[in-house]
């Protein structure tokens, strides 16, 4: 009985060691994005990245079309 515990303990201590070993390597990172430029809302002023934000005709940047309708309605 006591060899096979032993065997079991040696067997435990190998498998951590092999998980250890398998933790330590790094996983390859994501590629970087670029820094992209944050731009205010021309109605709230809230910053968002420029590929998300809408434009109007005079190119002003919105959050969204109902940013825009706003400013729209209160410039006439």
């Amino acid at each position: 009985m006591f060899k096979f515990l032993l065997f079991v303990g040696l067997a435990y201590l190998v498998w951590r060691w092999w998980r250890g070993q398998q933790a330590a390597q790094p996983e390859s990172l994501p590629e970087e994005k670029p820094a992209e430029a944050m731009i205010p809302c021309a109605w709230c002023g809230v910053h968002g990245p420029a590929t998300e934000m809408l434009r109007d005709e005079q190119g002003r940047h919105f959050c969204d079309a109902a940013h825009r309708r706003a400013l729209q309605q209160r410039d006439g």
